[in-house]
């Protein structure tokens, strides 16, 4: 689905992160505040490829600056929050 929605930008140390009014945040913002990676986008596609039931939490919003970008539920960033957790540790090893 894609919508147009304004969108709330909070920055978290220097990281923008992105919400929409309802609550929703941006996956590959969010994922970047939280790891710190230069590449947030290629930690989405292997969490999307091992788990792609990740996408029944998402919704594609259109940004102007941005184009297309998910933004995920609480319910699915919860799982995403689990998943990081693991993918952390095997990848900082």
């Amino acid at each position: 689905m894609d919508i147009m929605e304004e969108v709330l930008t909070i920055m978290m140390d220097d990281d923008p992160v992105r919400f929409t009014e309802d609550g929703k945040v941006s996956v590959i913002d969010a994922i970047k505040a939280i790891t710190n990676s230069d590449q947030p986008h290629e930690i989405w596609e292997e969490l999307q490829r091992d788990k792609p039931e990740l996408l029944d939490y998402c919704e594609s919003y259109s940004e102007v600056e941005s184009g297309d970008m998910a933004f995920i539920n609480h319910e699915g960033w919860e799982k995403i929050w689990l998943l990081m957790i693991e993918y952390l540790f095997l990848h900082r090893q």
